[in-house]
């Protein structure tokens, strides 16, 4: 039995190579620039439609505008959440 081997702690995960190149094949930088195009650019979309609308349908004043804006973002978020995280756990993509 080979005593050299011995468990590495939570901050030295790094240093564990079969971690990283699994990590690594999963922050591909393509993937990864087209997640967040899409998701800012949506995310962007709906607050700036209940920014404008609160502030100019309602005559408020920019800071409820933007008070009220962060709610269907915070909606969406959770959602996104949920779905993609669902989506990983019923393929199997979870680490």
């Amino acid at each position: 039995m080979n005593n050299d081997l011995k468990p590495i702690q939570w901050w030295e995960i790094w240093l564990n190579p079969i971690f990283r190149r699994y990590t690594r094949s999963r922050l591909r930088l393509a993937p990864l620039i087209t997640w967040i195009v899409i998701v800012l650019t949506f995310t962007s979309t709906l607050f700036f439609l209940f920014y404008y609308g609160s502030e100019f349908r309602l005559k408020g004043s920019s800071a409820a505008a933007a008070q009220d804006a962060c709610i269907p973002v915070l909606f969406y978020s959770d959602a996104n959440s949920l779905v993609y995280g669902n989506w990983k756990c019923r393929w199997g993509h979870l680490s």
